[in-house]
């Protein structure tokens, strides 16, 4: 069976970003793992400059190729600058992470990509706001999670057994920072490459992760972001603690999830961490442990890039 030609598209300047690390570098390379048989996968870069000249030289370099573009590789292109390159793919996906929802692209893509249940459901509500208006609208919206760093592969627990300890993995500035917890906590930075690498070695010491973050824009300004902190912790066997507000919580983790804080107000957030503590071992920390293996594996790599792969298929 001749093979797909699956090409990542992504933009170089932006390529060591979170973001392009896992969606484009690493899910390339899951989808070349799990379906190698199917398709030829490649990683390829354009600029938001020339757009014209970039839509012909991937025309002539990949005739027939299915796209994924980053959300940075999509920056600055015009649903015309897609259609045109639509003309002669098999398919062009667009995948935008965390992108503002009123950045989609209304028109000549075959797909939209969501990270998330809850960013699924915005493009949507954004394609029914930009029908009403009388726009152009093109595109079906498939959900494929964001999963975990493959740095994570094969992490093995060093967390004591007698006793939470909790961390934050991430850049402080978008964390819902306490005073109160600021030494309960222990800060892991992953605002560069190297941080974030040396924060990887430190996380086998620690059994809990804190999730709680700033509360993002509303509206067209609203944007979802992938649940990453949920993720990680379940890729470290650890349970995470995270508000109902926090986009994909409940939908990943039900509303019978025993750490889910009713709202992000300091007394209920410092209430919830004092119970996690509290309750180490018991009946809720086991059922905890459990909804985690449940979402590690809809999130493996495996899992992911199925979803991928039933979005490609359904547009052949």
């Amino acid at each position: 069976m001749k093979k797909t030609k699956l090409v990542f598209v992504s933009r170089r300047s932006k390529a060591n970003i979170g973001s392009s690390v896992l969606r484009v570098k690493q899910l390339a390379q899951r989808m070349s793992a799990s379906f190698g048989d199917r398709y030829d996968v490649q990683v390829t870069h354009v600029s938001p400059k020339a757009r014209a000249l970039w839509v012909g030289l991937l025309r002539a370099r990949f005739p027939g190729a299915v796209f994924v573009f980053s959300k940075w590789a999509a920056e600055g292109w015009t649903g015309d600058d897609f259609a045109a390159l639509s003309r002669s793919s098999a398919a062009v996906f667009v995948d935008y992470v965390d992108e503002y929802v009123d950045q989609m692209v209304p028109f000549g893509v075959t797909g939209h990509i969501s990270t998330s249940v809850t960013g699924t459901r915005l493009l949507r509500a954004r394609q029914d706001v930009l029908r009403n208006q009388g726009a152009t609208v093109e595109g079906g919206i498939y959900t494929v999670l964001h999963g975990y760093d493959a740095r994570l592969d094969g992490f093995v627990s060093a967390a004591p057994q007698d006793c939470m300890r909790m961390a934050y993995l991430g850049s402080r500035h978008v964390m819902l920072n306490l005073p109160e917890l600021e030494d309960e906590i222990a800060i892991l930075h992953g605002g560069s490459v190297a941080t974030f690498e040396d924060s990887l070695k430190k996380l086998p010491a620690y059994n809990a992760h804190y999730a709680l973050r700033e509360p993002t824009g509303k509206g067209e300004r609203r944007r979802a972001n992938p649940f990453t902190k949920g993720a990680t912790a379940a890729a470290c066997d650890a349970v995470v603690m995270v508000d109902r507000h926090t986009d994909d919580a409940i939908e990943l983790l039900g509303t019978d999830y025993p750490y889910l804080a009713q709202n992000s107000e300091s007394d209920t957030v410092i209430a919830m961490f004092d119970y996690m503590r509290e309750s180490f071992g018991t009946s809720d920390w086991r059922d905890a442990q459990e909804a985690m293996k449940t979402l590690k594996a809809r999130l493996s790599p495996q899992a992911v890039a199925e979803q991928l792969d039933r979005a490609i298929r359904d547009n052949q």
